[in-house]
C-alpha cells in the first residue's frame, strides 16, 4: 500500500458519516439528539428532537489517523502472484537499492525492456525448437534479442524459473508504471 492509497484512506475516514447507531464507550460521551425536550420541541415547531450528525472522529487529528491506517495495513495480506510481485518490487528497493530516485534515472524504457526480457524467457519453452529459417532455433533468437534489448550489464540478468522471471517481470513493470506516474505528476505541477 503507498502513501497516496493511505492518504485516501485517511481521508475518506475522517469524512464518513458515522452511523445513527454510533454509541461510543469508555467514558466518552455522545448524546445523538438535542432539542429533545417536548417545551423545546414545540417552541422550535418540530415534532421530533433534532440529530447530530458527525462526520469522521474528533478522537484523532488527520496525522494520528494516518498512523492508525499505517499501523493497520502494516503486513497486509494481498495474497497470491500480487503479493509476490509486491515483495519482489520492495526486495529491489531494500536489497538491490534500487530506490524511486534510482529508477528515475532509467528514462529511455530500460526497465520495461527488462521486463519485456524476462516475460520473454518465462514465455518460451525449454525445447530448442529449430526454426525453418537458416537452421537457427528459437534459442538461438532468444540469445540476439536478450544480446541486443537487456538494458545493463549482463551480470543483472538472472532467469531462474518461469514464475520466478514472470515475479521479477511484475515488479519491473510496476516500477516503469510508478516511474512513469512520478513524471506525470512533476511535469503536471505549475
Amino acid at each position: 500500500m503507498n502513501d497516496a492509497q493511505i492518504k485516501h484512506m485517511v481521508s475518506r475516514f475522517l469524512g464518513w458519516k458515522l452511523p445513527t447507531t454510533f454509541s461510543p464507550d469508555a467514558g466518552i460521551n455522545f448524546k445523538a439528539e438535542y432539542n429533545d425536550s417536548p417545551a423545546t420541541m414545540a417552541l422550535l415547531g418540530i415534532d421530533k428532537p433534532m440529530r447530530h450528525e458527525p462526520v469522521g472522529t474528533n478522537l484523532f487529528s488527520a496525522v494520528e489517523a494516518e498512523a492508525m491506517v499505517r499501523h493497520m495495513t502494516k503486513g497486509l495480506p494481498v495474497g497470491g502472484a500480487m503479493a509476490d510481485i509486491a515483495a519482489e518490487r520492495q526486495r529491489q528497493i531494500d536489497a538491490e537499492g534500487w530506490t524511486p530516485e534510482h529508477d528515475d534515472k532509467h528514462s529511455e524504457g530500460e526497465m520495461a525492456c527488462a521486463a519485456g526480457i524476462y516475460a520473454l524467457i518465462a514465455g518460451s519453452g525449454a525445447t530448442d525448437y529449430r526454426n525453418a529459417y537458416q537452421g537457427y532455433s528459437l534459442n538461438d533468437y532468444l540469445q540476439a534479442i536478450i544480446d541486443h534489448y537487456w538494458p545493463w550489464d549482463r551480470k543483472w540478468f538472472k532467469p531462474k524459473s518461469r514464475r520466478r522471471d514472470l515475479v521479477k517481470a511484475g515488479a519491473l513493470i510496476v516500477a516503469e508504471i510508478e516511474r512513469l506516474d512520478r513524471l506525470a505528476a512533476k511535469d503536471a505541477r505549475p
